[in-house]
């Protein structure tokens, strides 16, 4: 396996000018459907305020240093999609949330948040890779050690979190309607090859999809903005009671997760 650095530093290049012109420039946000987000997030639709919920501006995506990957003759090149952050902190670029990610990554894998454990798992599997909680399976073998979330990249259908206390998300429909076309261009950009869609990714995902043909309950091939890929759905990894699948022992994760991860790098290796 190699990556491609350079080619990964052009992506970047081209992602952060889409998101300086269309969502948060150098004074601040600039989308255009802010205001109306923001509304939808705070106030019903009778203007009644929504107690407890907050709105949470502007996080970009994370694309590792190493996303540009080669196996073989084969790119691989995954993309993991969640609806939200669902956090506080706003104004989140792209190196800031690489950041993040990263310092996630220096954890071991069972004191990551039960997002980032599935996200974990599903990276091995899409590299070939068993479960696991060793440190070495999550290194790759490139130029250097490289940690195998510097070798994806992660976006959110919804780049601005409407959150309050607790796990329930407060993001609204219109929220991921108006932010589902920067989703479009972060994919055009990206041309991933493998896009694993999180808990409601997978439905609203397909308002975005020019082209689909199933190939099982939790795998299907896509054309998004020209660019064929792979798409892979599942529950989100901190789902309650038996679908969810953080940690290394869940139901789900087995009967579910390993086998159409497995049917998924087969299936991009025989294209």
């Amino acid at each position: 396996m190699r990556s491609e650095p350079e080619t990964t530093a052009a992506r970047l290049e081209l992602l952060n000018e889409y998101f300086a012109r269309e969502l948060l420039g150098q004074g601040g946000m600039v989308c255009a459907s802010r205001d109306e987000c923001r509304r939808s997030a705070l106030f019903t639709k009778n203007a009644a305020p929504r107690a407890g919920v907050a709105f949470a501006e502007a996080q970009l995506p994370h694309v590792g240093q190493h996303f540009d990957l080669v196996e073989g003759e084969t790119a691989l090149r995954i993309l993991i999609v969640g609806m939200e952050m669902g956090e506080a902190e706003e104004w989140i670029s792209i190196e800031r949330r690489r950041q993040q990610i990263m310092a996630s990554a220096a954890k071991p894998m069972m004191a990551r948040n039960p997002h980032m454990q599935g996200v974990t798992s599903a990276l091995r599997l899409g590299l070939g890779r068993p479960i696991g909680a060793d440190r070495l399976g999550e290194l790759l073998d490139l130029d250097e050690p490289t940690h195998i979330f510097d070798a994806c990249a992660t976006s959110n259908v919804r780049l601005c979190s409407a959150h309050g206390d607790g796990r329930k998300s407060h993001g609204t429909r219109f929220m991921s309607d108006r932010c589902l076309r920067h989703l479009a261009h972060t994919i055009e950009i990206l041309e991933p090859t493998l896009i694993i869609a999180q808990g409601e990714v997978g439905t609203a995902i397909n308002a975005v999809v020019e082209h689909r043909e199933d190939a099982g309950a939790h795998l299907s091939r896509i054309i998004v903005r020209g660019v064929p890929t792979l798409l892979v759905r599942f529950t989100h990894p901190s789902a309650w009671g038996k679908d969810g699948w953080s940690g290394l022992n869940r139901a789900y994760l087995r009967n579910v997760v390993v086998p159409v991860m497995t049917a998924a790098r087969s299936a991009i290796h025989q294209t």
